[in-house]
């Protein structure tokens, strides 16, 4: 029975956290680094670069402002993520409005080219956007049923492990150990008084018998 309650409140919290939270959208644009070289390496190690430099204010505070937004608000709600293998940086607008979300990260995502761009000369590399942001047709987050289903597996597991600890405290434990017999206590004399004494032996010899 405990563990059946344990279940329901799991999920119950699972799904509440899920409506109350509400959907989450996500959008990513994607913006590509050239070397004038060709090289692959310098193009990638740039990539990584204009990453960083992308969640810093040179960027975002445009972007902010072209969105009506503070760069604190924009910085909540961009993601910037780079690999360390391709020339490619990704910028992901997160948030509860799917049209806010992928307008966000193309608007940092053009602000970042043009800020790249006019610093070609010294760098020799240039951006350009690769793959620009669309709004999202579904939610990123997980939906109220399957965050039930994960409330109602950790309820199981939580009461599961309080039922065994319980039954150990209640009928569990170490058994007592039963107490040692006593020891062999001191023999009593013979009947009829000690061998020495029956045979007329005292403590100094034997006693002379007067005739």
């Amino acid at each position: 029975m405990l563990i059946l309650v344990g279940v329901v409140l799991g999920a119950v919290a699972g799904a509440g956290y899920g409506v109350l939270a509400g959907p989450t959208y996500r959008a990513a644009a994607f913006v590509a680094v050239s070397a004038e070289s060709g090289d692959h390496l310098q193009a990638t190690a740039f990539a990584s670069a204009f990453g960083r430099i992308a969640a810093e204010g040179a960027v975002l505070a445009p972007a902010a402002r072209e969105l009506g937004l503070t760069a604190a608000e924009l910085t909540r709600m961009v993601e910037v993520q780079t690999s360390p293998d391709a020339p490619m940086i990704e910028i992901a607008g997160t948030g509860p409005d799917p049209e806010r979300t992928h307008v966000a990260a193309n608007a940092v995502a053009d602000n970042l080219v043009a800020f790249a761009n006019q610093r070609s000369p010294d760098t020799r590399v240039r951006l350009s956007v690769f793959a620009p942001a669309v709004a999202p047709l579904s939610p990123s987050s997980a939906s109220a049923g399957l965050l039930a289903l994960v409330g109602g597996a950790g309820g199981l597991l939580v009461t599961t492990l309080v039922v065994f600890a319980l039954s150990d405290r209640i009928g569990g434990g170490t058994p007592p150990v039963p107490a040692a017999p006593p020891g062999p206590g001191p023999f009593p004399p013979p009947v009829g008084g000690s061998v020495e004494a029956r045979n007329g032996y005292g403590r100094s010899g034997p006693s002379m018998v007067q005739r």
